[in-house]
């Protein structure tokens, strides 16, 4: 709820959405805790500047869902050459028939 007490969803989805096509959800938590930290030091302090009080527990996760084509789409693009389990098996298989190792 550290999250939750400072930043709406609407501005949650905003800023885990600014890492996206980085494919960078590690960032967006980070950015999320960050945002969040910073609203709670600002409405802890009095107008001296003096802090009043604890700051909540931060913790954010985030993980990006794509569709089974665009997530084979960014594994090819992010490595240039991955393989799925089952495309992995069937070259290890194909290797072996031609007795080439993998």
């Amino acid at each position: 709820d550290g999250v939750w007490d400072q930043v709406t969803n609407e501005e949650a989805v905003r800023i885990a959405m600014s890492c996206y096509q980085d494919d960078a959800p590690q960032s967006a938590a980070i950015a999320l805790c960050k945002e969040a930290r910073r609203r709670w030091e600002r409405g802890l302090k009095t107008a001296g500047g003096e802090s009043t009080g604890n700051i909540d527990d931060i913790t954010s996760v985030i993980g990006f869902l794509r569709a089974p084509a665009q997530a084979a789409q960014a594994d090819v693009s992010a490595s240039g050459a991955e393989l799925s389990n089952g495309d992995a098996r069937a070259a290890e298989e194909g290797a072996s028939r031609t007795g080439q190792a993998s």
